[in-house]
């Protein structure tokens, strides 16, 4: 089982919770519960990152927080998707510059 829950105050804070089931110590396999946590400890890394990206493009704390929101979920939904990804760094970039391109044409 697992819990994510995101508060988006002035800190942006993701909490993740999980609780994982010694029993399910499988492969990295899509589906798997594996997955999601390894998805979690992703957007648990590179939280600042999109923070720091929303900050950047809209440069008040109200609209970075709805920026980098759609970019965390966008980011979770996308890692538990792929099977692999050589340059991680760059493809977060990627999907948070294709959601803010979304979020200026709703704006």
């Amino acid at each position: 089982m697992y819990k994510i829950s995101y508060n988006f105050s002035n800190l942006f804070k993701i909490s993740i919770h999980y609780i994982y089931d010694s029993q399910k110590n499988e492969s990295f396999k899509r589906g798997n519960l594996m997955d999601k946590i390894y998805a979690d400890k992703m957007i648990e890394k590179y939280q600042s990152m999109f923070y720091g990206f929303a900050l950047s493009k809209t440069y008040t704390i109200n609209e970075a927080e709805e920026l980098a929101s759609r970019i965390v979920l966008e980011a979770y939904v996308t890692l538990l998707k792929v099977d692999d990804i050589n340059n991680w760094n760059g493809y977060l970039y990627r999907t948070a510059s294709s959601v803010y391109a979304r979020y200026v044409k709703e704006n």
